[in-house]
């Protein structure tokens, strides 16, 4: 920059832009200073072929910019004279080949042109990078270029590299690095053929075909017989041994107790404070550790008898070299009929009854809970219910195994089902209130009592026979017909324990006739239903003191009633059979109907037919909630499976059951 004239403020140049070597760019004299132009590298046409060494470096004006100079861009040309000799320009190396100058490439710049005059020199550029000239061309200098070609001549010769490592002439044409085998025992020559060497670690090598083959361990033995019977031979770390015309190896244990074989079988030994025996493997024999009961029995021979041996108590049978803990049927006799004589074994009790058991033949141990119920669970007693301390059991196959009875863990349901003559009177909580076992006695006169307060155990209430009948400590009486409803308190609610049963005209029976028709056909009718008109349309349609409950009052019964029994969900408040028999579930007597509802539709319009029943043994009942459109309302619904959803697309004009909650 320095060399460029100055550049006034006051006054113009008509300088070209100027290409500054220093800086590798162009510059023009505007306003005052020397600024970058746009141009770089440029220059004139009338500079063309001008040259200029700047720095040790030679540019060129070619093409219009300025450049650095090559060996092409002066009269340098290539002959005879001049074949094979090398220029340097710019920092670049050229050489004069007989297609003419070309530019060196690695490693020409380090070694020089690769011609005729040096065919076959071996070149180092460092320790690790060396060349040999070849046919114009410098190429990795191998082994054979070091110490000749690798072939029968030099088969075996080891030579010392200058990399400091051993390499050898293998049988294979080849140089290789010299294994650690060859370094201890030197190389495999012809003079060796066949020969063996052993080297330090006990590893024995064959000399074959110029290498080394480690030889086996069998190869090396040999066959243990009857001549060299006591022989002991080292291979590698090891110690053998001929024995019983077997290769005994002298591991640390056979050296401090002696050799496991047959002749020493069942003997004991102790190596490091445990005890041993040796034994057969299925294979061979070996030391092994004493198990459990060996220790506390002794060693069991593998050809005898079955042995029992008693000891604290506890029988143990050997049997094919192994202890185990012996069971009924090796001591016991035979079990050929039901004998509940107790017989004890291994401290346990056991009774001869196959029927306690799914094969004959076998004796049946009593549990602990057998011995606090007094008796054994069989298949006299199946389902038998026996309550213990506020725990209830009953006599069932076990599901697990199902080869055996045994007495299960019940539930309330298990412990209602005992309700009969025997046990009339019995009081029992539910799990929300008091029932009473009653023999319920209902002659066709006689009017269901459903607020039953638990006194005259003769009553009747709900269906004949025995059952579990609930304490009734609230009723409401309707007004208009002197129905009388017992409530029952689940939780924070209180619902009417049963269906409504008000008579209205218009309301229909479960067969799908009005009730007046009714009437005129049956004696009775069990179930009432209501469209939407007369249960929810107008006034109240359920006793003073309660209404028909809305969604959100049914969740809360859902919810307590899960609160009660999360294993069983909703079987115990909704039944689950279609005729209402006791089958374990309406524990809580609020005696839902799985009864359906009364579709109107379920004949063609113009049949003579009456509307029927629609989804029999299904569960539904008009809720307080709105429906989805002018025509339609809200009901509950339980499917079979006891699954529960809340509908709001039921029609006003068919008819569901309706059930009461207290205000």
């Amino acid at each position: 920059m320095y060399e460029l004239p100055d550049c006034k403020e006051d006054r113009s140049y008509n300088y070209p832009s100027v290409y500054v070597v220093d800086r590798d760019s162009s510059f023009s004299c505007y306003g005052g200073k020397w600024t970058g132009s746009s141009r770089a590298h440029s220059c004139l046409d009338d500079e063309a072929g001008l040259k200029y060494l700047v720095n040790d470096v030679v540019y060129i004006c070619k093409g219009g910019v300025w450049t650095e100079a090559t060996i092409f861009d002066t009269d340098t040309k290539c002959t005879k004279e001049n074949l094979y000799e090398e220029y340097e320009m710019n920092g670049l190396r050229y050489a004069c080949s007989d297609d003419g100058m070309v530019k060196l490439s690695y490693p020409a710049t380090q070694l020089g042109y690769c011609s005729p005059k040096i065919e076959g020199r071996l070149a180092e550029i460092d320790s690790a990078s060396a060349y040999v000239c070849d046919n114009f061309s410098w190429r990795k200098a191998t082994m054979n270029d070091y110490y000749g070609v690798c072939d029968t001549s030099r088969y075996g010769k080891v030579v010392k590299h200058k990399d400091g490592k051993s390499y050898i002439c293998s049988t294979k044409s080849y140089w290789r690095e010299t294994t650690d085998t060859e370094k201890e025992i030197g190389a495999c020559t012809a003079a060796l053929e066949d020969s063996v060497r052993v080297t330090e670690k006990y590893y024995y090598y064959e000399c074959s075909y110029g290498e080394w083959f480690r030889i086996r361990k069998d190869d090396v033995l040999g066959k243990c017989s009857a001549t060299n019977e006591g022989d002991t031979i080292q291979y590698e770390t090891s110690v053998y041994k001929c024995l019983e015309n077997k290769w005994q190896e002298f591991d640390p244990i056979s050296r401090e107790l002696g050799f496991c074989i047959k002749a020493n079988a069942g003997k004991k030994g102790v190596y490091h404070d445990t005890v041993y025996y040796c034994r057969s493997n299925q294979v061979s024999y070996a030391w092994t550790v004493a198990n459990e009961f060996e220790l506390l029995l002794g060693y069991c021979e593998k050809d005898s008898r079955m042995q029992i041996v008693n000891k604290g108590n506890v029988s143990y049978k050997c049997s094919n070299g192994n202890w185990s803990y012996a069971e009924e049927n090796d001591v016991l006799p035979y079990c050929k009929r039901v004998d509940s004589t107790k017989v004890v074994f291994n401290g346990h009790e056991y009774v001869c009854d196959t029927t306690a058991l799914k094969y004959n033949g076998e004796w049946y141990a009593l549990t602990a809970v057998d011995s606090t119920l007094g008796e054994y669970c069989r298949t006299s007693i199946l389902e038998k219910v026996v309550e213990y301390k506020d725990t209830v059991y009953v006599c069932r196959l076990d599901t697990a195994t199902k080869d055996r009875k045994k007495w299960q863990v019940g539930t309330v349901v298990d412990l209602m089902k005992t309700c009969g003559k025997d046990n009339v009177g019995r009081r029992l909580f539910n799990g929300v209130d008091t029932t009473v076992c009653i023999h319920s006695r209902c002659s066709e006169k006689e009017k269901y009592d459903y607020a039953f307060d638990g006194k005259d155990t003769n009553a009747c209430v709900n269906y004949g026979g025995y059952l579990w009948a609930q304490i009734v400590r609230e009723s409401i009486v309707d007004s208009r017909d002197a129905e009388v409803y017992g409530v029952v308190t689940m939780g924070t609610q209180k619902w009417l324990n049963r269906d409504l049963y008000y008579i209205m005209e218009s309301s229909y029976t479960g067969e799908g006739y009005l009730i007046t028709d009714a009437y005129l056909i049956h004696e009775t009718v069990f179930d009432v239903y209501y469209s939407w008109k007369d249960a929810l349309g107008g006034s109240n349609i359920c006793p003073k003191g309660s209404h028909i409950p809305s969604r959100a009052e049914w969740e809360t019964l859902l919810e307590f009633a899960r609160s009660l029994s999360p294993t069983n969900e909703l079987a115990y408040l909704f039944p689950v059979d279609y005729y209402g028999d006791y089958r374990g579930d309406n524990l809580y007597r609020l005696n839902f109907k799985n009864r359906g509802f009364v579709d109107m539709d379920y004949y063609p319009p113009g049949n003579y037919h009456l509307p029927g029943n629609a989804k029999n043994g299904e569960i539904f009942y008009w809720i307080s909630d709105p429906g989805n459109s002018d025509t339609t309302a809200s009901v509950i619904h339980v499917d079979k499976n006891l699954k529960v959803e809340f509908l709001d697309t039921a029609l006003k004009t068919d008819a569901y059951l309706v059930h009461c909650i207290a205000d």
